[in-house]
């Protein structure tokens, strides 16, 4: 179904007319400041970047400890395992 309403009033024409003139004068104006590039970055990239360099990291100790070449010192693995027990705690 479909409804048109053609009728506009004189108050209506003007205010058209007003708009389409204060848009052709505002026009010029708005395409200079849309010719500008610009470029942002959000939170979201830092956070993908860091997951990549995770994600890298992952598979170095992966392929260390595969072949046989990961060895860390037991006192630091100690120390890791006690501060993540205590933190949960918390």
């Amino acid at each position: 179904m479909r409804i048109e309403d053609t009728r506009v009033g004189a108050a209506g024409a003007d205010a058209v007319e007003q708009a389409a003139k204060a848009g052709a004068k505002v026009a010029p104006e708005r395409n200079k400041v849309e010719d500008r590039d610009s470029v942002e970055l959000s939170s979201l990239s830092s956070r993908l970047s860091a997951a990549t360099d995770r994600e890298a990291k992952i598979e170095q100790l992966r392929l260390e400890v595969q072949a046989g070449r990961y060895n860390p010192p037991a006192s630091e693995v100690a120390r890791s395992i006690v501060d993540e027990t205590l933190s949960e705690r918390k």
